[in-house]
């Protein structure tokens, strides 16, 4: 009898653990009914504002919703600048990275992937050259 309740028991917590779980919520995508200029907007909109945790979020969906067109290249684009901005200069250059594997566009494009890629890789090393200058100073080096 004992046995029973307890198997009872264990399958009544099973059930409602199933029933909760599918009444969990999924997170609402808000970009869901935008199109892709809509999408582009906002992001340079928090672009502007300084928002680029929440720009980088906008970009990626604008790269799947717009794949292969010019819009969804310079979301890439406009997503690793706003890597850059954010001080996250390893995933800038990653962005750049993929940038430049994507099918041929305008050779603007291109031009100025190479030139974000260099200011970005040239303010690292700028970044970089005090600190190894103290510590040759300091004999560490």
């Amino acid at each position: 009898m004992q046995r029973a309740r307890l198997s009872a028991a264990t399958a009544a917590a099973v059930m409602a653990a199933g029933l909760l779980a599918a009444c969990s919520s999924k997170p609402v995508d808000k970009t869901a009914g935008w199109s892709p200029n809509r999408i582009q907007a906002e992001a340079k909109d928090e672009m502007k504002s300084g928002s680029y945790d929440k720009a980088i979020p906008l970009f990626e969906t604008l790269e799947g919703r717009a794949a292969g067109t010019p819009l969804a290249q310079q979301a890439e684009l406009d997503k690793a600048y706003a890597h850059y901005k954010g001080g996250e200069k390893a995933q800038a250059i990653a962005a750049l990275d993929r940038f430049i594997k994507l099918p041929a566009g305008a050779d603007d494009a291109v031009v100025e992937q190479q030139h974000a890629d260099g200011q970005c890789l040239l303010r690292h090393r700028e970044e970089a050259q005090p600190r190894t200058e103290a510590l040759k100073d300091e004999g560490q080096h």
